[in-house]
């Protein structure tokens, strides 16, 4: 299994079955590693031009 995967897969162990005090900055503290590669994935497919600059924000919705 890839690590990212198993990040992906322990994170959300972490919040599903833990009582995470404030979940919200882990999400903070973890989101851009977690979303890295969406980015690249819109350009592939082709919902945004090569040219046009994807907000972060754009990233993080897409990929949730």
């Amino acid at each position: 299994m890839q690590p990212r995967m198993v990040c992906h897969q322990l994170l959300a162990v972490i919040l599903l079955t833990d009582e995470v005090a404030e979940p919200h900055l882990l999400w903070d503290q973890f989101k851009a590693g977690l979303y890295d590669d969406v980015k690249h994935k819109l350009y592939y497919i082709n919902h945004y031009q090569a040219d046009q600059k994807i907000l972060e924000d754009d990233v993080y919705d897409y990929g949730l």
